[in-house]
């Protein structure tokens, strides 16, 4: 997932009708998801994302979850796309 921001509440607003009626509708709810309902071989995040305490506390807990931190308009200065490429291939 690339983001420049932080994440809007998943109980934020209705959800267009096209959205499935099955998706979390908490934080919570998606956790417990994502712990209970998932083999580990299932899970995998990427994260492009400001350095913000919502996505590191994803990063920092779930299983299988990569956390490359980047700056709206610099993109990923900070990373060689062959760190980018071992983080996926050794989550795999």
């Amino acid at each position: 997932m690339w983001t420049d921001g932080g994440p809007h509440p998943l109980e934020k607003g209705n959800k267009p009708s096209h959205y499935p009626t099955d998706i979390p509708k908490t934080y919570d709810d998606l956790v417990d998801a994502w712990d209970n309902n998932m083999s580990l071989n299932a899970k995998r995040l990427i994260l492009f994302a400001p350095d913000i305490t919502s996505w590191s506390n994803i990063s920092d807990v779930r299983d299988n979850t990569l956390h490359f931190t980047s700056k709206a308009g610099e993109g990923l200065e900070d990373f060689e796309m062959d760190q980018i490429l071992d983080g996926i291939l050794e989550s795999i």
